[in-house]
């Protein structure tokens, strides 16, 4: 069973309520997953400027603060990272994934934000994943309950 919410960079993320039943509280391993990146920016031109594929990286953000980011994969449409940190989650915690198009000056282009302004639910973390649709591009987060 997987949660997929619909997002766009300017309205972020619709998600559902859920009834708790005791998921909260507990640890989590959180493993930045996967991300499928659009073939071109929201705007319409290319990744970079030599026509070559973006250089996806991912920062993983608890309420607020990140708490892990990932290598760069080289000229690739499709990453999957295996980077995982342990996080209590509690009710009303945020959890968002950034995915960066790594660029040799400044940040790089932004290639989705998953879970923007938004809580994460029960079912969500019940379910052991958030998977965000954005702009043509899908990114993934894991979760795995410890305790």
């Amino acid at each position: 069973m997987h949660a997929l919410i619909a997002c766009s960079l300017l309205a972020g993320c619709a998600i559902h309520d859920s009834v708790d039943a005791g998921v909260f509280g507990h640890d989590f391993a959180i493993t930045v997953g996967h991300a499928d990146v659009a073939a071109r920016e929201p705007n319409g031109t290319l990744w970079d400027t030599d026509g070559s594929a973006p250089d996806p990286y991912a920062q993983l953000y608890v309420d607020g603060n990140v708490i892990l980011t990932t290598q760069d994969v080289s000229n690739s449409f499709t990453a999957d990272w295996t980077d995982q940190v342990t996080r209590r989650i509690d009710r009303g915690a945020s959890i968002e994934l950034w995915v960066w198009d790594s660029d040799p000056l400044g940040m790089g282009d932004l290639i989705a934000k998953c879970g923007q302004g938004t809580s994460i639910q029960a079912d969500e973390l019940r379910a052991g994943e958030l998977t965000c649709s954005i702009d043509g591009s899908i990114v993934s987060v894991f979760f795995a309950e410890l305790n």
